[in-house]
């Protein structure tokens, strides 16, 4: 497919739920595949929030890779722009998918524990996933085909949202039967892992007492105990399948809605109770000596073989595309002159790197240099020069050193990589976090392997229905990027991609755009740039990013609500005070009778200070009554009433009768909750009673 003409640069989506394991080396496939064609590849890590609405860059995608997400799949299949799934499929499909051999590698797998002699093997999956029940069918059928009758017993369901949990409760199930099977197949290489550690913690020996196999051959199989055995498939190959799908759609070719299988490949290792190698098999070297004028093609045929091994070749695809520059090294062994080995070595650098890009395992680079070793011979039969030969035995050393080199230190640098991408993230988490920074103007990533960096909050700060969000943060700090500031930005427009560096547009590096979000709130899009690495930690980033600033507006509330506290009490404060000023005021309203309006709390010194003022006011008016209105009082306690008697019976002393006036229901009957007896003070419920009362006695 030629894109020279196309009105704008190729852009790829892939979708996928964040933080998914396999994520980095599906794209590395689609990336490779892109490349080649002038293309660049953005990763949308699609939250559920996200269904019904436009994803991020969609403006600009020219087609989707969805891994591993199916929320809103019909919602972007609707759009009319081309999509491909991978490792997702429902029964009724609504565009292309990309599967692992899920049947046919159970099928082998199941096969291959029935030739040990297992006949009560266990299954162990949630059947709720498509490529489960595709291993399912796999592992009746080679039950069927053995003349093994399927035991319902051994088929046990894993719905417990906690893989940890669902398989303790399925061992626990085993056991309990007292292991009722002799295998135990739990749909995949973690959850294999998980039963062999329950099936140790309790006792039992693998593969000794209970064989267990897996499924998608992970990094570390290899490395359990004892090491696993699983059927391989390669992810990476996965998103080369699907890529290649995807640009046929856009080119206007008819792709039936239909699964493509991806080739897996049983490989045996001693935790089903083999005693020979832990490795598969791997090609025996050619012994062919044929001066055929092919022998080219043909061991450019049979270095694909050894370094795919397991996995089969399709031969209607050309050696170039399961190993791009395969073709130099036959070239190599046909064209060899004198004084230009070392140069043509070094040309052979970048066929090295590419075949170690597919992590094959030392056995299979072996399997490589015997297929050129036997090649040697027949280039040199051929050629008619007298030295050819020679030439070819001396330049052997030099290529399997070269190819010994270029593996080992792939090797290294993958587990460094890794390392060194952790330790990086570290560093950025750690100045994510640190509380003299703001945290959402992105300065931490400069701690990260990222070259680019944008952040968008919602407008208004959380989701709204506007669907635009406001860039708040950018990364590095140019004139150009700070210029963004502020901006508004459909998220269908996010982010924007002309401010990107070169190496996104050329295809060299990835953007990732994750979501901002906690369980409290969903704040927003981080968009980041930079080379693919072997694992994703941009989701993390994200999500420490979303828990700093659910931290920072807890503090802004938290301080909103102090100062809402201060005020109220900085007024509480001035009230009593006033009262505290004001003291008891005594008014005199009629001859001989005291009006004391009380208001506020009463308090142990106000107590005392209304005591005082009543004395000297009966005194000096020579009062005969005195009227304590208690209206304004809020609590009546045990220091207010005892403060009240005390007071009636100092006046009752000076010749003064004291009346209780505002004695509402509720305090009333708070006094009697007291236990103090005011019976011997007349009440009244409001001044007005309490005059007329005064009135008519004085009438009387």
């Amino acid at each position: 497919m030629s894109l020279i003409n196309a009105p704008k640069q190729l852009t790829i989506g892939v979708v996928s739920t964040p933080g998914d394991p396999q994520l980095g080396t599906v794209i590395n496939g689609v990336v490779e595949v892109i490349r080649q064609h002038g293309g660049r590849v953005i990763n949308s890590a699609a939250p559920i929030d996200l269904i019904g609405v436009p994803l991020p860059a969609s403006d600009v995608i020219d087609g989707w890779v969805v891994v591993h997400w199916q929320e809103g799949l019909q919602a972007l299949t609707a759009t009319g722009i081309p999509v491909v799934t991978v490792n997702l499929a429902a029964d009724d499909l609504a565009c292309p998918a990309v599967m692992p051999d899920n049947i046919g590698g159970t099928y082998a797998l199941i096969a291959h524990l029935i030739g040990l002699g297992h006949r009560r093997i266990a299954f162990m999956a949630d059947m709720r996933h498509k490529d489960v029940r595709d291993r399912y069918a796999g592992y009746c059928a080679a039950l069927s085909d053995h003349q093994i009758e399927l035991d319902p017993t051994l088929v046990l369901g894993m719905e417990h949202a906690d893989d940890n949990i669902a398989c303790q409760i399925a061992f626990k199930r085993i056991s309990a039967a007292g292991l009722a099977c002799s295998a135990i197949f739990p749909g995949h290489d973690y959850n294999a892992q998980r039963i062999i550690r329950e099936a140790q913690l309790h006792g039992y020996r693998v593969p000794t007492d209970l064989a267990v196999v897996g499924f998608d051959d992970i990094e570390n199989a290899q490395y359990t105990t004892p090491p696993l055995t699983t059927v391989r498939q390669q992810f990476i190959e996965h998103g080369r399948v699907a890529a290649q799908l995807l640009l046929d759609m856009i080119a206007g070719k008819q792709i039936a809605n239909q699964i493509t299988s991806v080739p897996t490949a049983l490989v045996i290792r001693r935790s089903c109770g083999n005693t020979g190698s832990d490795q598969a098999s791997v090609p025996v070297a050619s012994t062919n000596t044929s001066s055929s004028p092919d022998w080219q093609s043909d061991l450019d045929r049979r270095l694909v073989a050894a370094l795919r091994n397991p996995l089969p070749v399709d031969s209607s695809i050309s050696p170039e595309q399961y190993w791009p520059g395969v073709t130099r090294i036959s070239q190599l062994l046909a064209q060899t002159e004198t004084g230009l080995i070392d140069q043509q070595l070094t040309e052979l650098d970048p066929v090295w790197k590419a075949a170690c890009h597919s992590n094959p395992p030392l056995v299979n680079i072996l399997a490589i240099l015997d297929e050129i070793e036997q090649a040697v011979s027949v280039a040199g039969h051929i050629r008619a020069e007298p030295q050819a030969h020679e030439r070819l035995e001396k330049l052997l050393p030099e290529l399997r050193l070269r190819l010994l080199w270029h593996h080992q230190v792939h090797s290294n640098n993958a587990g460094s990589q890794t390392t060194h991408v952790a330790e990086v993230y570290q560093w950025a988490v750690t100045s994510i976090l640190d509380p003299t920074r703001e945290a959402e103007q992105l300065s931490w990533v400069e701690h990260t392997n990222d070259t680019w960096a944008c952040f968008g909050r919602w407008d208004g700060n959380h989701r709204t229905t506007g669907e635009q969000l406001r860039v708040v943060g950018v990364y590095p700090h140019t004139a150009r990027q700070d210029a963004l500031i502020g901006k508004l930005i459909p998220v269908a427009k996010f982010p924007p991609l002309d401010d990107l560096p070169e190496a996104f547009q050329q295809g060299e590096h990835l953007l990732k755009i994750i979501p901002v979000r906690t369980a409290g709130a969903y704040w927003g899009l981080l968009a980041l740039c930079g080379p693919i690495e072997p694992r994703l930690y941009s989701p993390t980033l994200a999500q420490i990013l979303g828990t700093v600033l659910d931290n920072q507006a807890l503090q802004v509330e938290h301080d909103r609500q102090q100062e809402i506290l201060r005020d109220a009490y900085e007024r509480e404060r001035a009230l009593a005070e006033t009262v505290r000023a004001l003291g008891s005021p005594i008014i005199p309203i009629l001859q001989g009778v005291l009006l004391v309006p009380l208001v506020g709390a009463i308090d142990g010194l106000r107590a005392q200070q209304i005591i005082e003022r009543v004395l000297e006011a009966v005194s000096a008016e020579r009062a005969t009554t005195v009227l304590l209105d208690l209206t304004g009082v809020p609590l009546v306690d045990t220091q207010v009433a005892a403060a009240l008697v005390h007071t009636a019976r100092a006046a009752t002393m000076l010749g003064a009768e004291v009346l209780l006036v505002g004695i509402r229901p509720e305090i009333a009957q708070s006094i009697i909750g007291l236990g103090l007896n005011l019976n011997m003070l007349r009440s009244f419920s409001s001044l007005e009673v309490a005059l007329q009362s005064l009135h008519r006695s004085k009438i009387v």
